[in-house]
C-alpha cells in the first residue's frame, strides 16, 4: 500500500474496560490510505506504549496505511496481560470508528508472550492475521529452560 503525502494522526486516548482505565494511543493514516487491517502492540514488563521499538513500528506500519493502537498495562503476570490484552482486541473488533475487520498483534519483550498467547485464542483467531515480536524473551534471565511453546504452536503468520 502506498504512504500518504500526509502522515497518521495521533490521537492518545483512554479504553474503558469493565472498571479499567487503559491508556493507548491510536495513529489513524489518512483515510485515502486507511487498510481494513490494524496492528495491536504493547510494551514490555518495564515499559510503556511509548517505548521506542514499539513506538517506531507503530508509526512505519501507519505511514503505510495501518491504524495502529498501543496501549500500556503494567500487570507483570502473563495471565492479566492477556485478559487485557484480549479486551483491547474485542474493543477494537467492536469499534465502528475505524472501519477495522482484521488486526496483527504485537508487542516488545513480555508484550510479544502475550500477543502470542493471543494468537492461540480461538475466539479472536477470526480477527486475528498474524503476529509481531519484538525481543521476544525466549527463557528467564540468568536461566536457559526456553518459554517457545506458544511459539511452536502458532498457525497464523508471525514476523519474530
Amino acid at each position: 500500500m502506498a504512504s500518504s503525502s500526509r502522515g497518521p494522526t495521533e490521537e492518545r486516548c483512554t479504553i474503558e474496560l469493565d472498571k479499567q482505565s487503559i491508556p493507548a494511543v491510536l495513529l489513524v493514516p489518512p483515510s485515502d490510505v486507511r487498510s481494513q487491517a490494524a496492528v495491536v502492540l504493547t510494551h514490555g514488563a518495564g515499559g510503556d506504549m511509548d517505548e521506542e521499538q514499539i513506538s517506531l513500528m507503530g508509526h512505519e506500519l501507519a505511514l503505510q496505511g495501518m491504524l495502529c493502537l498501543r496501549f500500556t498495562y503494567k500487570s507483570l503476570t502473563l495471565p492479566k496481560r492477556v485478559e487485557v490484552y484480549k479486551k483491547i482486541l474485542e474493543w477494537l473488533k467492536k469499534s465502528k470508528d475505524y472501519g477495522v475487520k482484521k488486526c496483527f498483534v504485537g508487542g516488545r519483550s513480555m508484550g510479544a508472550r502475550a500477543a502470542a498467547e493471543l494468537l492461540l485464542d480461538s475466539d479472536l483467531s477470526d480477527f486475528i492475521l498474524g503476529g509481531l515480536f519484538l525481543s521476544f524473551p525466549l527463557h528467564k534471565p540468568k536461566e536457559t529452560t526456553l518459554r517457545d511453546q506458544a511459539l511452536l504452536d502458532l498457525k497464523k503468520p508471525t514476523l519474530f
